[in-house]
């Protein structure tokens, strides 16, 4: 599965030359509680989730489907080999047993090993010293199944944080566009997004 991929190998005698970029590299690493500051302000901000229909109720066809139609086939396979095209052509059997994994998994707040593996690629920035690990970004490749049970999931916790209004009206970024439509819409409504200069 993995032939003809290359991997980035640092001699000893290239490591004194090279500096390093920890910290880019500790992002990849970073403890729990890091960029939000701590478990406990993730707790409170999904307090009540466990008993949110929301978060309980299966996984339906449609969002599965949806979500199918979302993936950008371009993108490389994951550890296990399957491209996006071979997912976008399931017949309708298929679609349903996948269905039902999503969804055994979903109850059972357990993921497929194989779902948990991911290829590291170093893709080498555009005129950065081949040597330097800080010449480098980190792409990982996981599973287009895992890709997909991460979108539907992205979908209902976006859904949940909105519907309680706990993102900021003003928030665009790292939404899906549908939902930044309506963010603007809403933003424009209410009078917010029109200044005079």
């Amino acid at each position: 599965m993995l032939h003809g991929r290359k991997e980035l190998v640092l001699k000893n005698e290239n490591v004194s030359r090279c500096n390093f970029s920890t910290e880019r590299w500790s992002l990849f690493t970073e403890n729990p509680g890091g960029p939000l500051g701590s478990d406990q302000k993730t707790n409170q901000i999904l307090q009540g989730s466990a008993s949110n229909e929301l978060f309980n109720d299966p996984i339906t066809s449609s969002k599965l489907l949806y979500a199918i139609q979302q993936l950008d086939f371009k993108k490389s396979p994951g550890p296990d080999g399957i491209h996006g095209q071979f997912i976008l052509n399931l017949g309708s059997c298929a679609t349903k047993r996948l269905l039902h994994i999503f969804n055994l998994s979903w109850k059972l707040g357990r993921l497929p090993r194989q779902w948990k593996t991911v290829i590291i690629v170093p893709i080498r920035k555009t005129n950065k010293d081949a040597i330097c690990m800080g010449s480098y970004l980190p792409i990982a490749l996981t599973c287009m199944t895992c890709k997909l049970m991460e979108r539907i999931i992205l979908r209902r916790i976006t859904f949940h944080l909105m519907n309680r209004s706990m993102l900021p009206q003003e928030q665009y970024g790292f939404l899906a566009r549908d939902i930044v439509q309506s963010t603007k819409y809403s933003t424009l409504s209410n009078g917010l997004g029109m200044h005079t200069i």
